[in-house]
């Protein structure tokens, strides 16, 4: 059972919705997303629903601060705008899912259940494991360098975490798809892109022993080490 936080200002479907999560056995906090998510809740966040429509605070400082407050909490992101870029600039912003609306219950319901069935998958290992300077923690969903722990969203752990097992072989897109995303759909392919590069910007820091996410043509990915000499 998880904790779920509804930031929404469509009370009618924040009320359906908490109604349906909490039958399921979860527990449920609705809020305005003017309000701090942060206060909502004492217990850990598990899972945000973000609706995206009106408010003052523009629908990118929304997830940003979904996604700096609750660190290790899925973030689903409720939108009515049909626009691809908005859904982009979404999942760029911080989200994991984006689902349009209008969107039956029993759908988003689905949708928010598989997304929680990811996130718990994502920390169900049992003992850390890592690549050359790269250790993963799938127990506590962490992820540490030289040191240093790096904050990754619940799918952007579960993408390294499959790159990892490959040893630095090569992963294919379909490969990903199963694995990450449990989707067997290439209409998925761009947000392999866009989780790729978010995860590329966190982990590529050190420009003298670089952490490097290669991008094979035609086949898909895999993870090696740049070696650079301090001289050069």
């Amino acid at each position: 059972m998880a904790n779920i936080l509804i930031l929404s200002y469509d009370r009618p479907l924040s009320a359906r919705l908490a109604d349906a999560l909490s039958v399921g056995g979860h527990t449920v906090e609705v809020e305005t997303p003017d309000c701090a998510p942060a206060s909502a809740c004492a217990s850990p966040i598990d899972l945000v629903i973000a609706d995206l429509e009106r408010g003052d605070q523009p629908a990118t400082g929304l997830l940003r601060q979904c996604r700096s407050q609750h660190e290790q909490a899925a973030v689903l992101a409720l939108s009515a705008n049909r626009d691809e870029a908005d859904a982009v600039v979404a999942l760029l912003a911080g989200a994991d899912h984006y689902v349009r609306k209008p969107v039956g219950l029993l759908e988003l319901l689905a949708r928010t259940e598989a997304l929680l069935r990811r996130a718990s998958a994502a920390v169900s290992g049992p003992t850390p494991r890592g690549f050359r300077d790269i250790e993963l923690d799938a127990t506590s969903n962490s992820v540490w360098r030289n040191g240093r722990r790096i904050p990754l969203a619940p799918m952007e752990f579960r993408l390294l975490e499959a790159l990892i097992n490959r040893r630095g072989a090569v992963i294919t897109r379909s490969e990903l798809l199963r694995e990450v995303w449990r989707s067997s759909s290439d209409k998925r392919t761009r947000t392999i892109d866009l989780h790729i590069s978010q995860l590329r910007r966190k982990l590529e820091r050190d420009p003298h022993n670089r952490l490097v996410i290669e991008t094979v043509w035609a086949h898909g990915y895999r993870l090696g080490i740049r070696e650079q000499s301090l001289a050069s």
